[in-house]
């Protein structure tokens, strides 16, 4: 993707100082294209069969990409979590990076300009889990538990200090990115090897079960890029 500079340039949207005033005027008038989105979402393409690999529901034990619904042609619904809850942990420790990255990289040409409100927000919900974590009879196997606990102290210790001097360099981001990565790449591998060997029997059962109709169905993956602005982009595929 280029070098160091040009990666600064893709992420840090909002530009210089006066780019930014700009951009945050406009943010007034995307609360429209917001609703746009929310209509699109509610009258959908209908394509049958389809199977969406997704966020588990809340409150349903499994995690990100560990939920497979498959919506068929008589207009039939199968949703599967085959995923464990510490397949989600895992995933939801790991993309805490690109969520702190969402929120400050905008302000890397400007950070004496840093909007903390969602900052502010993540850093109330980390403390939370934190707190949740010091309540006795917490039963999670104890190496992911030291590491949860490890990662979501980083994540607290630099936000508080962005937060009090109002501000987040590039240079501040990479040494908290480059904590980070000291648990990132062992919890994806792990996280991976539980999705794999939890969702194949299950692909195995379902394309079984549907018989003709497995070589007509569709794949959909919502994902979200932070591409200017917020973007959902579903992937699919035959």
């Amino acid at each position: 993707m280029g070098g160091r500079e040009e990666q600064i340039d893709s992420s840090a949207f909002r530009g210089d100082a006066t780019n930014n005033f700009r951009m945050a005027a406009r943010n007034v008038h995307l609360q429209t294209r917001h609703f746009y989105n929310d209509m699109m979402t509610d009258v959908g393409a209908n394509i049958f069969p389809v199977m969406v690999l997704a966020d588990a529901d809340e409150g349903v034990p499994g995690g990100v990409g560990g939920m497979i619904t498959v919506y068929s042609r008589n207009l039939s619904i199968q949703r599967v979590v085959p995923t464990p809850p510490s397949y989600e942990l895992l995933k939801n420790l790991s993309h805490m990076s690109v969520g702190v990255f969402t929120v400050v990289s905008p302000w890397f040409r400007c950070p004496g300009a840093l909007e903390d409100t969602k900052l502010k927000v993540f850093l109330e919900k980390v403390k939370h889990a934190l707190k949740a974590s010091r309540v006795a009879g917490v039963d999670i196997e104890k190496k992911l538990f030291d590491t949860a606990v490890a990662m979501y102290k980083i994540v607290e210790h630099h936000l508080e200090k962005w937060i009090l001097q109002g501000s987040c360099t590039i240079e501040e981001y990479e040494a908290y990115a480059a904590e980070m990565n000291q648990y990132v790449p062992e919890n994806i591998i792990e996280a991976s090897a539980i999705q794999v060997s939890a969702l194949y029997p299950e692909l195995k059962r379902i394309k079984q079960e549907m018989g003709e109709e497995w070589e007509k169905l569709y794949v959909c993956i919502p994902t979200v890029w932070p591409v200017a602005g917020v973007m959902t982009i579903c992937i699919q595929f035959k």
